[in-house]
């Protein structure tokens, strides 16, 4: 599931399985109607995710959130966003391996893979 929660008690699921399409989304609600301020960053970072090639298991998932491609907007952030000058960083990513039935949580740009937590579920 895609879970989205704002607040007044709103939320919003998105059920995914094998068979889905692939989904991604950054810094907005994709599935909750609330009025928001989109930003040149996310929608560069959801156009290139839109643009490789779907991920069929977790290391083309970590290769998707760890792409630098788009050196202005990457989805993988680690430095000054250039609209509005901010630091903008990605502070973890944590995977959720249902098949595997584990918990991964890595630090760093996801493609290299650097676990700093891990557990079974």
């Amino acid at each position: 599931y895609n879970v989205e929660t704002a607040s007044m008690g709103r939320w919003a699921k998105r059920e995914t399985t094998l068979q889905s399409s692939p989904f991604f989304h950054v810094n907005e609600y994709a599935e909750l109607n609330i009025s928001q301020i989109l930003t040149p960053s996310s929608d560069h970072r959801r156009r290139r995710a839109a643009a490789l090639p779907p991920p069929t298991d977790v290391a083309g998932l970590l290769r998707v959130l760890g792409d630098r491609h788009d050196r202005a907007y990457p989805i993988f952030h680690d430095g000054v966003d250039p609209a509005d000058k901010t630091v903008e960083a990605t502070l973890a990513t944590a995977v959720v391996d249902v098949r595997a039935r584990r918990l991964r949580v890595l630090q760093g740009n996801p493609q290299l893979q650097t676990i700093v937590y891990e557990r079974d579920l």
